[in-house]
């Protein structure tokens, strides 16, 4: 058996450095707190990936390339410079670029997010799935809100999403978080078909008010037609029921000992308590990246 040893990220810079703040999924400052956390987050992912895979892409842009490669000097395998052309999107399509890179990838790859940290190998299940996820995450409330926005107002809607939606009252998504897999001509099937969901979309998405619209296009739609070809995609967690309250993806204390997989999803970015316990694992861990992002920082070249 063949296991999966490419590891993938995306970096598209527009929604980090542009400040949208009357979108409700902003992505200023990579959601974090501050832009120092972001550098951090990154600076993070990155290393503790390269301590357990070899081959560790980046797939970026050109501002991109020059944050985490020039100046943070950051160790990736392999890097694309390939997101310009998706500068004319909205940034509120900021999940959109991730989709891009599934579409380029030749080989089986797990993609994580640059929030995502790892204390261990993912296990061979995940490795060798034809399908992979981080969870499933069921009930999600915010989500039933934009799909009813969707029903509402967008003239295009996949055939596997109205089914799903048709033949369940409970909504399921596959957290993004994590995604990979072995399956290439699936991802190339969910990229036309995500793209295509935007693409005939763009003119009516301001009246999207829920700011949600990047999880439906790339997570509910990734669930659905897995679900409608008969596809087991693996999640690497347990389910996730309703909301992420109490979730043990941001329990930095307990690290390596008891947790080996974090990642703040949502709001948790916005904690103090969250980001400075990511500074100090940082700084813990890479003590010289930790003090090289602090002094770009007071010298005002990041």
């Amino acid at each position: 058996m063949n296991f999966i040893n490419k590891i993938v990220q995306t970096l598209w810079t527009k929604p980090v450095f542009e400040d949208e703040s009357n979108e409700v999924q902003n992505r200023f400052h990579g959601g974090w707190l501050s832009k120092k956390y972001n550098y951090m987050a990154w600076t993070l992912s990155c290393l503790q990936f390269k301590k357990f895979y070899d081959n560790v892409e980046l797939v970026t842009d050109k501002r991109g390339k020059q944050l985490l490669i020039d100046i943070l000097n950051l160790p990736y395998t392999s890097v694309r410079v390939e997101l310009d052309c998706l500068n004319h999107y909205p940034t509120s399509l900021w999940t959109l670029p991730k989709i891009y890179t599934y579409k380029i990838q030749e080989e089986p790859f797990i993609h994580v997010d640059g929030d995502v940290f790892i204390w261990e190998k993912f296990g061979k299940n995940v490795e060798s799935a034809q399908l992979c996820s981080q969870q499933l995450v069921i009930d999600h409330k915010p989500q039933y809100i934009t799909i009813e926005e969707i029903e509402t107002h967008l003239n295009f809607i996949p055939a596997c999403i109205r089914k799903n939606r048709a033949e369940n009252k409970v909504l399921r998504i596959s957290n993004a978080g994590l995604f990979g897999g072995t399956d290439l001509d699936f991802f190339r099937e969910f990229v036309k078909l995500s793209f295509e969901f935007v693409d005939k979309n763009l003119s009516q998405l301001s009246k999207l008010k829920s700011g949600n619209f990047g999880m439906i296009f790339e997570e509910y739609l990734f669930y659905c037609l897995a679900k409608e070809k008969g596809i087991e995609v693996t999640y690497l967690l347990e389910p996730l029921v309703d909301n992420f309250t109490g979730t043990r993806l941001v329990d930095f204390e307990t690290i390596p000992s008891k947790t080996i997989f974090i990642h703040p999803v949502g709001t948790y970015k916005k904690y103090q308590q969250i980001c400075d316990l990511l500074a100090s694992t940082l700084l813990m861990n890479y003590p010289d990246h930790y003090y090289r992002i602090m002094s770009l920082l007071h010298a005002f070249e990041i």
